[in-house]
């Protein structure tokens, strides 16, 4: 999971695996190409004159690069552009098949008006590539040689919503809205799923993996700690797993986080002086978790990551309902959904902080994996010692507020 997207605040590109060994048994290699190395790639590959690597994001496995170039098309004189270099860790380069499907749903969306991160074609007429590359190892300085799929992607000015000074009401509905709106997309598409329904079963991070969380509950030190994710795997089994049949399936972004939202906060990035559109919510980025599984996981995910933002003008719960009424105005929800919904957000909240943590312990080095310990621990055990009844009251009171819907029937009775 990465971050940034504009001169200001993260961008989330990346994907999140919590061992350091692939199934191969070979040592997983996040990517640390030099700058100069980079520029030089992407002269290679794309044609771009003048590329200039302006800064890396912050990665937990890749390496992501804001880079400024001119494309080999521009006119002559005219100014560069920034674009997105991203270079994907060893492990999951060895999934090509599935990054080119991936690709293949980005340009759908991007065709079907979303906006998000889409990729740029190279001198091969090709939107990605498999690229070996030598590097020194980021903290032995050991000289690492992998393979590594290689993108630039389009970039979205912008900053991240957990960036944002004051993350507002407005921002919240309309992330719900993208979310409805990109939903509804997704399953548009036409490509094959075998492979993304490999990836569910497979990628812990997929939310139907919960109980797999028992295999790192060991990096927990604090007992109160310990409790509070036992428990909660132990409802998710109970609660949702056991009816995981009845709840619809589909194509999923599977990580709409604060991070991986793009806002635009001030009228000077949109060279606008309408206050109106100050704060709009501008893109999605961060498609590599995505995956063939439970529609009702998505919003899920996004209600969690809002939760636990730190700059939120109201209470996390109400923050999470307000996105919910936004996806609810894009997209119904079915009554299974509905009943499993507390509970995934929970699920989410449990993955985050032990993954997190287990993860942290293999990378000591790398500190901006703790930066969401602190907040989402106070706001977990805060939503699980809530009455489950009275969170989906207050969240069918904002949904009726924001869409004027009847209070007892957010979901939609005609949904299968």
């Amino acid at each position: 999971m990465d971050h940034v997207n504009g001169e200001s605040g993260f961008h989330h590109y990346d994907v999140g695996i919590p061992d350091d060994v692939s199934p191969n048994n070979q040592p997983q290699i996040k990517p640390n190409l030099p700058f100069e190395r980079a520029a030089g790639l992407v002269r290679r590959l794309y044609d771009f004159q003048d590329v200039v690597c302006l800064k890396e994001f912050i990665s937990y496995y890749n390496q992501n690069i804001l880079i400024e170039a001119r494309r080999p098309d521009c006119a002559p004189g005219s100014p560069p552009k920034k674009f997105v270099m991203k270079l994907t860790n060893s492990e999951e380069s060895q999934l090509f098949v599935l990054h080119q499907q991936q690709n293949e749903i980005l340009l759908m969306l991007r065709d079907c008006g979303i906006p998000c991160c889409s990729p740029l074609k190279n001198v091969a007429g090709k939107d990605l590539s498999s690229e070996k590359l030598s590097f020194k190892h980021r903290d032995t300085g050991d000289t690492m040689t992998g393979q590594f799929i290689t993108r630039i992607m389009k970039y979205i000015p912008g900053q991240s919503l957990g960036n944002a000074p004051h993350v507002t009401s407005k921002m919240c509905y309309k992330s719900g809205q993208l979310l409805g709106q990109l939903s509804s997309a997704l399953q548009n598409n036409t490509i094959d799923k075998n492979e993304s329904i490999k990836r569910a079963k497979e990628l812990i991070w997929c939310l139907s993996n919960v109980p797999r969380l028992r295999e790192y509950v060991f990096v927990l030190q604090n007992s109160a700690q310990k409790k509070v994710i036992k428990e909660i795997i132990d409802a998710f089994e109970e609660k949702v797993l056991k009816t995981e049949h009845k709840l619809r399936k589909g194509m999923i972004h599977s990580d709409f986080s604060d991070y991986n939202v793009l806002v635009r906060e001030t009228s000077e990035e949109l060279d606008d002086d309408n206050d109106n559109v100050r704060g709009d919510v501008v893109g999605i980025i961060d498609f590599d978790h995505m995956m063939y599984s439970c529609i009702v996981y998505d919003i899920a995910i996004a209600i969690m990551y809002l939760m636990q933002c730190t700059n939120l003008e109201l209470d996390p719960v109400e923050c999470g309902g307000i996105l919910l009424a936004g996806f609810l105005s894009k997209r119904a929800l079915s009554e299974d959904e509905w009943r499993v919904l507390y509970y995934c957000v929970a699920g989410r909240f449990a993955q985050s902080l032990v993954i997190g943590l287990h993860t942290h312990s293999l990378q000591l080095q790398n500190d901006y994996i703790l930066s969401s310990q602190r907040v989402g621990w106070q706001v977990i055990f805060d939503f699980w010692e809530r009455d489950v009844h009275d969170v989906y009251a207050r969240w069918r009171e904002l949904i009726q507020h924001y869409n004027q819907v009847p209070k007892d029937q957010p979901f939609d009775t005609s949904v299968q």
